[in-house]
């Protein structure tokens, strides 16, 4: 059965929701804020994490500026990160621009951006069928669901928090467009969904979403206009040609993993985030990409993803919120499911379920409002079971943001969760390392190497600890190490040169300097100690002179 708005006044208010003058909707929203601001404060006195944020933000010298038109330009141009996502990097050098790099006020502007985001989705879902309550329920599980955590409490994950919190907007301005008409309305979702795109290009899928709320929960009396969709189709085409232009890692990416473990692991990954949003435990901040993938495993998750969207396609008329929301699901996934792979992908991630994450709630939402419809205390029978959800999941979320407080509680909780994380592991020795904890950072960098031989960051980092303890033989080793595998590595051949200048082997000094300078020219203490072991090298013999 569909769920009808209750009747409203001729001035299409309805006054039983407006308790002291003040519509319900006002104060609905204003609780989700609270709410958000409750689980997510703690992250106020958090700071960078060394999981990108390092060198994204902290080292990142166009950061320290801030916002002026040089960097404006510099945002569009194709660099390091990925993707190209422009109006992140603008965002953070507004942040810098107004109050300096402060991790902890970064952390907030994520918050709010979440906050405004849930309120969004609210609006929307409320302006286009009217159910006041499955709308608000829906908008606070979005809010406090722990899966979210990732997104909103780690900094780098601005792209996520803003191109969602943008693409609501976009969704919210097309939804008043259905009803009311008007081409400013029009242009303004046009132009949200294009700022969305600019700050994470996974947006892209929102004009094929489109067609789907056409018909719930908007039900346009008359079929869509394809007509409307061109513009949004031309913005995600333009995007995804930028994107692909960008991610010169990507072709690396996809020739690593072959397509058919990159398919198995996508449609694994489909199920397990079914399986995280109904029971949001064992998270962590990076989840490792399996070798293989089970034939029976891709299999059963095919088969349950497949039978869901038949038989949710035959039921489609009598419950269409729950096809609705499976195809949000579905389609909203899609770009982060890991067919293209750019950077260092995980086997699946929090992060990756920020919008999908919507769809699902949307089905759990109405079909519960359309069973408690038929009880015969009505939707008033909802209200405790709904509180205990929602309490359960504040509850979770804010255990799991505490988290993110460094790089020690993060990467501890993740080598916890996920053991056999060779990522963790060295993350978690180069947290241990920066607060001192050498013996134990080692330990860390070694099963690293265990769980990964192939990975060579963990080979310099515990070249560093066994440097710092003074055992300089070993630590030389390590490097050269990896530099047999990595010749032009910076940070090894840096970390060599410096070794061998401190145990005045200046003429080797000299020549690992320079080709550490000539891998990192921009990097001014390479430069420096080439300076010294210049300036401290004996002089080479003169050329004997031509014979008399």
């Amino acid at each position: 059965m569909e769920i009808r708005p209750r009747s409203r006044t001729a001035s299409g208010t309805d006054r039983r929701r407006r308790p002291f003058g003040v519509a319900a909707e006002f104060w609905i929203g204003a609780l989700l804020i609270l709410l958000t601001l409750a689980v997510y404060a703690q992250t106020r006195h958090f700071g960078f994490v060394n999981f990108d944020d390092i060198p994204y933000l902290l080292e990142n010298p166009r950061l320290q500026v801030g916002l002026t038109p040089a960097n404006a330009v510099w945002a569009f141009r194709f660099h390091g990160a990925s993707y190209w996502h422009p109006l992140t990097w603008l965002s953070f050098m507004l942040d810098v621009a107004l109050f300096g790099v402060q991790p902890g006020l970064m952390h907030l502007v994520n918050v709010c951006l979440h906050a405004a985001g849930g309120i969004l989705l609210f609006l929307f879902l409320k302006g286009a069928t009217g159910a006041l309550w499955p709308s608000a329920f829906t908008a606070a599980c979005f809010l406090l669901h722990p899966l979210n955590v990732e997104s909103v409490a780690w900094i780098v994950e601005r792209k996520t928090v803003l191109s969602g919190c943008l693409g609501l907007a976009a969704l919210a301005a097309y939804g008043r467009y259905t009803r009311t008409g008007g081409r400013g309305t029009y242009a303004a979702a046009l132009a949200l969904f294009t700022l969305g795109c600019l700050a994470k290009p996974s947006l892209v899928v929102l004009p094929f979403l489109l067609p789907v709320l056409d018909a719930w929960p908007l039900r346009r009396p008359r079929p869509p206009y394809l007509r409307e969709k061109i513009p949004f189709l031309a913005v995600s085409a333009a995007v995804t040609a930028l994107v692909l232009l960008s991610a010169s890692n990507a072709t690396m990416a996809v020739t690593g993993r072959p397509l058919s473990l990159r398919a198995a692991n996508a449609l694994v990954a489909a199920v397990v985030y079914i399986g995280k949003t109904l029971r949001p435990a064992g998270l962590a901040c990076f989840y490792p990409y399996p070798q293989t993938v089970p034939v029976w495993r891709a299999a059963g998750a095919f088969a349950l993803l497949a039978g869901t969207t038949l038989a949710l396609a035959a039921g489609a008329r009598r419950r269409p919120w729950l096809l609705a929301g499976w195809l949000w699901y579905g389609l909203t996934l899609a770009p982060v499911a890991g067919l293209v792979q750019t950077g260092l992908w995980p086997a699946f991630a929090d992060r990756f379920a920020y919008l999908p994450l919507i769809g699902l709630l949307i089905m759990a939402a109405w079909e519960s409002a359309a069973i408690l419809a038929r009880l015969p205390r009505g939707r008033g029978a909802g209200a405790v079971p709904a509180v205990l959800v929602l309490t359960a999941l504040a509850a979770l979320t804010y255990r799991q943001a505490g988290f993110w407080r460094n790089g020690v509680t993060l990467f501890g909780r993740a080598v916890r969760v996920t053991p056999d994380s060779h990522l963790a592991h060295n993350n978690l020795g180069n947290a241990l390392t920066a607060q001192g904890y050498w013996r134990e950072a080692a330990e860390h960098y070694r099963e690293s190497i265990r769980l990964e031989p192939g990975y060579v960051p963990p080979y310099n980092n515990l070249g560093v600890v066994l440097a710092r303890q003074g055992n300089t033989a070993a630590a030389e080793r390590w490097f050269r190490r990896v530099l047999q595998a990595d010749p032009a590595n910076a940070d090894a051949l840096g970390n060599l040169g410096t070794l061998l200048l401190q145990e005045r082997r200046y003429r080797e000094a000299v020549d690992v300097l320079r080709r550490a300078v000539a891998a990192a020219p921009a990097q001014a203490h390479l430069r420096q100690h080439l300076a010294l072991a210049l300036d401290a090298a004996p002089a080479e013999p003169a050329p004997p002179g031509p014979a008399p």
